[in-house]
């Protein structure tokens, strides 16, 4: 982790799952919403700059050791066989914020934010030094996000260009033609 970069910590299936639920639609795919999942947090943390590690667990998996890896600047984290992603996620905001009170007083430039919606996950965060958004709150602002990031760079019509012969010459030529086609001097036949 990198300490000057803010860092989003999110359980990634609470925010799949919310998703789901909002669009009222059952989860799909596990594998095309994780993809989902990691693409939007790409961008989302890009426009935010900030860091951005997403755990998904593996608890029910008796064949799933944890792994590790980096996907578009986004850190995906599958936790091992009977550890949860809230137990992972506590553990790694003690980590980086320190285990200690006074730890913590001296690691107050750190900022991590941790997105769950499980309640008790929340209060272990916030008694860590992390603040807490839930899922919902974080599509709400991801939404929020698409759209300044569109506003920013939408496209400007951009203005008439004239391709004039006077703008492509050097000045002192532009002066003696301008003063000839000014002039009342009559060419010698």
């Amino acid at each position: 982790m990198n300490g000057d970069q803010p860092t989003l910590i999110v359980d990634g299936y609470n925010v799949i799952y919310e998703r789901a639920s909002e669009a009222n639609r059952p989860v799909g795919d596990l594998e095309n919403e994780r993809k989902w999942l990691v693409d939007t947090l790409a961008d989302y943390s890009g426009y935010r700059g900030i860091e951005t590690v997403v755990v998904f667990d593996a608890y029910n998996r008796k064949d799933f050791e944890k792994r590790e890896f980096s996907v578009s600047g986004i850190s995906v984290i599958f936790t091992p066989f009977g550890e949860t992603a809230d137990s992972f996620i506590e553990g790694l905001v003690y980590a980086i914020m320190g285990a200690h009170r006074d730890a913590r007083k001296y690691r107050r430039n750190l900022r991590v934010e941790v997105v769950s919606s499980d309640n008790a996950v929340q209060q272990i965060v916030l008694g860590g030094g992390a603040t807490r958004m839930s899922s919902r709150e974080l599509l709400i602002d991801i939404k929020n996000v698409k759209k300044r990031a569109k506003a920013a760079h939408a496209i400007k019509p951009a203005a008439p260009h004239h391709n004039r012969l006077s703008e492509n010459m050097a000045g002192d030529v532009r002066n003696i033609l301008d003063a000839m086609r000014k002039s009342d001097i009559k060419e010698n036949k």
